[in-house]
């Protein structure tokens, strides 16, 4: 494809007190070939707490600065929206005018060819119905070793990863999240077989401890996982994150993430593969979503105490602790 004709989707950021997060973010996303050509929105949450007052300033000051896009446009709220409504409304306002956007959160660094990998994607595979997204992560590199037989650098897998995506506005993936709720999901044996045999054990552990709470990835990847679409994925990633120091709202400390290789080329060209199961792959689906044997295993009999009991093993033990603590 060639780069003059390439469409440039905006770029969504929602952010509220993480400054060096942030800043980090933009500064990469700015280096990134073709970022002259692409438009940033930013939705800037109101504080709620103290401790979130100084990063907000750091952030409010710092929105009037940031250069090397082809447009910013910030949307500063006067109550706090939250994470959830703070995105929707974004891509609400970013609907009215593209077909397409690439939305992160604000604690991803990008490789320079981000927005070119991107930006090829959506064009490539916007009239796939087997594909829903691109997605700029990629596993952990150890995750490909001993794995032979894939040469392409990119690949489709029935996963989804949220951290730095592409999405299209007529394939809504909030009609896809909403196609089934995770309490319907946790409550059906078939689905939840069907889970089962596609190695998606952790999917359905994860769905048990948070069936009331289960939205985006998780959400999108039981819709993949039980519908046969497919997202695509970098052989070697291209974001780099850094939420996992105990500043995100849903994630522990890790530091796997921060050390994780990403890709230093300006640009990116597709390798001409099909959008289909391939055996190789199905190592690393196994590996992120399935577990270990014994995982597996686990996780089946989880699920058979939460369907005879009516709560997750968790929900019992805090049960017993409060009795005794009486």
């Amino acid at each position: 494809m060639e780069d003059s004709k390439l469409i440039y989707a905006p770029v969504i950021i929602t952010t509220l007190c993480r400054y060096e997060h942030f800043k980090r973010c933009v500064e990469s996303l700015a280096r990134c070939t073709g970022a002259d050509k692409t438009e940033l929105y930013v939705g800037l949450d109101a504080p709620v707490k103290e401790n979130h007052k100084d990063g907000y300033q750091k952030i409010n000051q710092y929105v009037d600065t940031i250069i090397g896009f082809k447009a910013v446009h910030v949307f500063r709220r006067d109550v706090n929206y939250g994470p959830v409504k703070n995105d929707l409304d974004l891509k609400k306002q970013v609907e009215k005018r593209f077909d397409r956007y690439i939305s992160t959160e604000d604690d991803n660094e990008f490789s320079p060819n981000f927005l070119v990998y991107m930006n090829k994607g959506l064009e490539l595979y916007k009239d796939d119905p087997k594909v829903l997204a691109i997605c700029g992560y990629s596993y952990p590199f150890d995750h490909w070793k001993n794995i032979r037989g894939y040469e392409y650098n990119a690949y489709p897998i029935h996963a989804f990863c949220a951290w730095g995506v592409g999405c299209w506005v007529k394939k809504r993936i909030s009609s896809f999240v909403n196609s089934e709720s995770a309490y319907q999901v946790i409550h059906s044996w078939r689905l939840v077989y069907k889970m089962f045999r596609k190695k998606q054990h952790i999917t359905i552990h994860r769905l048990l401890f948070r069936n009331k709470t289960a939205y985006g990835d998780l959400m999108i990847r039981v819709y993949c996982a039980l519908n046969d679409v497919y997202c695509i994925f970098p052989s070697l990633s291209k974001v780099r994150n850094y939420g996992f120091d105990g500043s995100g709202l849903n994630c522990k400390t890790n530091s796997l993430y921060v050390r994780q290789e990403i890709d230093t080329q300006p640009y990116f060209e597709f390798d001409n593969f099909e959008i289909r199961e391939y055996e190789p792959l199905k190592k690393i689906q196994d590996k992120e979503y399935g577990g270990t044997w014994i995982n597996r295993r686990m996780c089946e009999v989880e699920y058979l105490f939460f369907r005879m009991f009516g709560a997750n093993i968790t929900d019992i033990r805090r049960f017993f602790r409060r009795k005794i603590c009486k």
